[in-house]
């Protein structure tokens, strides 16, 4: 119970932070997971909303663009930790960014230059057809 025109003191908020260096950048990711919202949502399997602040040097030009994105998750604190909800949305991009591989590289996707819109719609229903007897 908080006094009147106070806030709750926030005690289950974990935090996690990687940092890694590859392709030329300097990548530091903070995850700041909370359980709080759980009794005052109407979302019924909600158990964790997170923010996850990333800030990428690039180590040639200096340049430090940040992002902040935020989520919520049905896994408990108990079953997934800051640290593992961190790894599980870097698994997420490393599908997706696989994916745009293939679409972009192997396939040739981006390269395409038609004019009519129908002709682009037939080719990625194509490339999906091949994707989806390759994995």
């Amino acid at each position: 119970m908080c006094l009147p025109d106070t806030s709750p003191v926030i005690a289950d908020v974990q935090t996690t932070q990687t940092v890694e260096k590859s392709h030329g950048r300097l990548a530091t990711r903070r995850l700041t997971a909370c359980s709080l919202l759980t009794d005052s949502s109407d979302w019924s399997h909600l158990q964790q909303v997170s923010k996850i602040e990333q800030c990428i040097v690039c180590l040639w030009t200096g340049a430090t663009p940040t992002e902040t994105a935020y989520g919520v998750t049905s896994l408990t604190a108990a079953k997934s930790s800051p640290a593992r909800l961190l790894q599980l949305n870097r698994g997420h991009w490393g599908v997706e960014n696989d994916l745009h591989y293939r679409r972009d590289v192997t396939l040739h996707e981006a390269a395409g230059r038609a004019s009519a819109p129908s002709f682009g719609h037939t080719m990625a229903a194509f490339n999906n057809l091949v994707i989806g007897h390759t994995i």
